[in-house]
């Protein structure tokens, strides 16, 4: 096989695991209700490159959702951003500041597959907010 012939062959496996992984990730954002408009953000968030978004339109009572990693990894991120847990109730983790005592935002997981995670976490704290401190 000659050096063009293996390129190509190389390209098309790898133009079709990217669409795979694309499809299916486009099929779990519509299982838990969104579309196509999130896929891009999504795939940032798979491969590591964003720590989650806030999709337009999920919100209710106080608290908003947002995508992000589906490895439980948040706790030693918002540590780093200066917040640690104070406790946990009902599967809903309550951080606040690490030189206070009261709680100034929770996290809860909704929604989890191998792709992503939906989490709400409250209004006043979206998740963009923590990336740009």
């Amino acid at each position: 096989m000659d050096n063009k012939k293996l390129a190509g062959v190389f390209f098309a496996v790898i133009l079709m695991a990217v669409l795979f992984v694309e499809g299916s990730i486009l099929r779990a954002l519509e299982e838990c209700g969104y579309g196509m408009a999130e896929l891009p953000k999504t795939t940032l968030v798979f491969l590591k490159i964003s720590k989650g978004f806030t999709p337009d339109g999920h919100a209710e009572d106080g608290m908003v959702e947002f995508i992000g990693s589906s490895k439980d990894n948040y706790e030693e991120y918002f540590d780093k951003k200066g917040y640690r847990r104070m406790y946990s109730l009902d599967g809903v983790d309550h951080y606040g500041k690490t030189d206070g005592d009261d709680y100034d935002l929770a996290i809860s997981c909704t929604e989890k597959n191998s792709w992503f995670a939906v989490y709400k976490i409250s209004e006043d704290y979206p998740i963009e907010d923590f990336s740009s401190k």
